[in-house]
């Protein structure tokens, strides 16, 4: 694996994959490839900027050998990664949260009122069915407290209050709850992967010394 060191300190390195297009998948091999290495006490990979960050023990030539005798795409390492998922949900959980969060705003910004209060009424509908299936069903759940602050709101003409507590709602959602109409016979919440991969990352710099420019080859 070609990689350039982009800071180093007293037992730990942060480096940059080089000509590798890191995907998902990669990232988690190359995770728990490094994670298994004595060596290395810690191993992160950041899939979506490429950078590796590692905290070893011994030698530094040991640590730079392990990086350097990687290779991506080998067979037998796949069997390595024992929660192949979690970076894949903890990227979806990201992109629907920015979809929720940049949507919102755009609507704001330029759809005119009334469009905006037509939309909000429109939305409002799966919200106030849950509510009304509840009442039905005999059940005074938390949908029927949803419906009714949405339906009030949207009776006294603040789709602004309705359109914020939808918001709220679809964010909880989308951050890893679990719809109780739509996942009927789950108990409890549905949480999301316990590490938070390609978030946080921390911003490339070079330090002084002849350590910043050295290039580890395959």
């Amino acid at each position: 694996m070609k990689c350039t060191i982009l800071h180093e300190g007293k037992g730990r390195m942060r480096v940059h994959v080089e000509n590798v297009r890191m995907t998902l998948h990669r990232a988690d091999v190359l995770e728990a490839y490094l994670n298994h290495k004595d060596a290395i006490v810690h191993a992160a990979v950041y899939e979506r900027t490429g950078d590796v960050v590692i905290t070893y023990t011994g030698k530094r030539t040991a640590a730079i050998a392990i990086l350097a005798g990687y290779k991506f795409d080998v067979a037998e390492y796949d069997a390595l990664v024992t929660s192949a998922d979690s970076r894949r949900l903890n990227r979806e959980y990201q992109d629907k949260m920015f979809d929720l969060v940049a949507g919102r705003c755009l609507r704001k910004l330029f759809l005119p009122a009334p469009l905006d209060a037509a939309y909000t009424a429109f939305r409002s509908i799966r919200f106030l069915w849950k509510g009304v299936r509840c009442v039905l069903s005999r059940r005074l759940e938390v949908e029927v407290l949803d419906a009714l602050s949405i339906g009030v709101s949207l009776l006294r003409g603040d789709f602004g209050t309705a359109g914020s507590v939808m918001f709220l709602l679809n964010l909880g959602l989308s951050a890893g709850g679990v719809d109780p109409q739509e996942e009927s016979g789950r108990s409890g919440p549905q949480h999301g992967p316990e590490r938070g991969q390609g978030v946080g990352a921390q911003p490339r710099h070079r330090s002084a010394g002849a350590s910043d420019q050295s290039t580890l080859r395959r």
